[in-house]
């Protein structure tokens, strides 16, 4: 891969990061939750979506990951133990964590982890297809919405089993969709 190359796809990368977690806050903003029970774009959509951005991007979900993801690496790189959930029980279980409460500790974390997945898809999957709907009239009903979760599960589905030779190409594709979706809002913006 060429330098050139390289620095693109750093890029692209840094502008998707950059959108999704400003498209957090926009949207917040003009579709509130009806929890909120506010008329969208107004100045307390605003504050609502401020909450729901600091909510989703704030400090309570990165200290989760961070929680979670030094206990794995100090017991995987310092103890030698597996790359799994289980391990981090070590100090409580010792080696029992190699039997059933192992097991049943990496069953709950993967169901809980499936669940936190289903959960996002089935909000984004809403999103999207309000979106599509207010964009090209396509219908936005239950059924289609099925189907927007199948071709995203089928297209994550290839994006894990070619490993990451996939991950960059979605990436790398999801980087110029963003370019040319950036290039027309500047071109067409004021039309």
């Amino acid at each position: 891969m060429s330098s050139w190359d390289h620095r693109r796809r750093l890029a692209i990368s840094s502008a998707c990061s950059t959108t999704a977690s400003v498209a957090t806050a926009i949207t917040a903003a003009t579709a509130p939750a009806p929890v909120f029970n506010v008329e969208a774009t107004s100045q307390l959509a605003g504050k609502a979506a401020l909450a729901t951005t600091f909510f989703h991007w704030g400090i309570h979900p990165w200290g989760i990951y961070a929680l979670v993801s030094l206990a794995l690496a100090f017991f995987a790189y310092n103890r030698g133990l597996p790359l799994t959930f289980r391990s981090v029980f070590y100090p409580l279980l010792g080696e029992r964590i190699y039997g059933p409460w192992g097991n049943v500790i990496d069953i709950l974390t993967v169901l809980a982890t499936l669940f936190g997945l289903a959960t996002s898809l089935g909000f984004g999957v809403g999103q999207a297809a309000a979106g599509l709907n207010f964009l090209f009239g396509w219908p936005d009903t239950p059924g289609f919405q099925v189907l927007l979760i199948v071709v995203i599960t089928g297209m994550a589905t290839a994006s894990v089993v070619a490993g990451l030779d996939g991950v960059v190409v979605v990436e790398t594709a999801t980087g110029e969709v963003a370019e040319v979706t950036e290039e027309l809002a500047l071109g067409f913006g004021d039309a």
